[in-house]
């Protein structure tokens, strides 16, 4: 069984007319609240292609919580290793949404998003076969304590173990997204978030940065599909032309849920990958979002 370790958080998708000046105002044409964050995101997707996942983190004992732990269960996600904290809200990020998709977000994080607790963190590895790790748990010196102690024990059991590093990690912490390769065997970032984290003007002058480091490194190029780099060489793994709704969010978190499942059935990398695309692809497709979708293999 997969195990993804992450932050619950809940998006206010707000659908606008065009996005203002700061100090102006615009129209909101509607606002809809629904399960989101790059952890759930990736484990209710992964639920849909397997049939159930656990998830490992902490809400707040308020309504966005019990929404959240409701959609997951909805969705197959296994909620036993979501503690709830009574006074910390759970997360929450508001998704402004331009006609043409872009998306601007503003984000509250949970200031406890794992729960610190040893024994936990032992049944939860008992019960799983390969970990994904949100890079978001990584902004804070104690959740990345508690993120290395976690992945300590997955290596120790020998887990296959990767890595969505996340923007604001790359942008903020780059120093802890590049320590925590050292346990990871897969890192998924999108094109942007490497030249940030590599401080590099181009894809691949950022390989070359990296190095040979030990991770199979997958890099997502939203519609030109992604690029498979490891000890062998590169790859290119092209995107059928998807038909995209007015909001993109979640699609590299569906990426990881087909590279992931492909990764769990032993298919060769090439094959994971163009897994990965196709829910990319099913993701930008559905208006409903990835709550409201139901995933499938094509």
């Amino acid at each position: 069984m997969v195990g993804i370790l992450g932050d619950v958080m809940i998006d206010q998708l707000a659908s606008i007319r065009d996005y203002p000046e700061e100090g102006s105002e615009t129209i909101i044409r509607s606002l809809t609240p629904r399960l989101g964050g790059s952890a759930c995101n990736t484990a209710m997707v992964l639920s849909d292609l397997v049939g159930r996942c656990l998830l490992f983190s902490q809400i707040g004992d308020d309504e966005h919580g019990h929404l959240a732990v409701a959609t997951l269960m909805k969705k197959g996600v296994i909620p036993d290793f979501v503690s709830t904290r009574p006074g910390m809200p759970t997360g929450m990020i508001i998704i402004m949404l331009s006609p043409d998709g872009s998306r601007t977000m503003f984000s509250h994080r949970p200031s406890h998003p794992l729960p610190d607790d040893e024994g936990l963190e032992d049944r939860f590895i008992s019960r799983i076969d390969f970990l994904h790790l949100s890079g978001y748990v990584l902004l804070e010196e104690r959740d990345r304590a508690i993120c290395h102690r976690i992945l300590d024990k997955a290596a120790k059991k020998g887990l296959p173990i990767s890595l969505d590093p996340g923007i604001s990690p790359v942008k903020k912490v780059p120093e802890a997204v590049l320590a925590a390769l050292d346990w990871i065997s897969y890192f998924i970032p999108n094109e942007k978030e490497l030249l940030i984290l590599t401080q590099s003007p181009d894809l691949f002058s950022a390989i070359d940065t990296l190095g040979a480091q030990k991770p199979v490194l997958v890099i997502k190029r939203g519609e030109m599909g992604c690029l498979i780099v490891n000890r062998d060489g590169s790859l290119p793994v092209p995107s059928e032309k998807a038909v995209v709704t007015t909001n993109t969010t979640g699609a590299g978190d569906g990426f990881n849920a087909g590279f992931i499942y492909g990764l769990l059935q032993r298919w060769p990398l090439e094959r994971c990958a163009r897994l990965g695309n196709q829910m990319g692809r099913q993701v930008v497709s559905s208006p409903l979002g990835i709550p409201g979708t139901s995933f499938y293999l094509t």
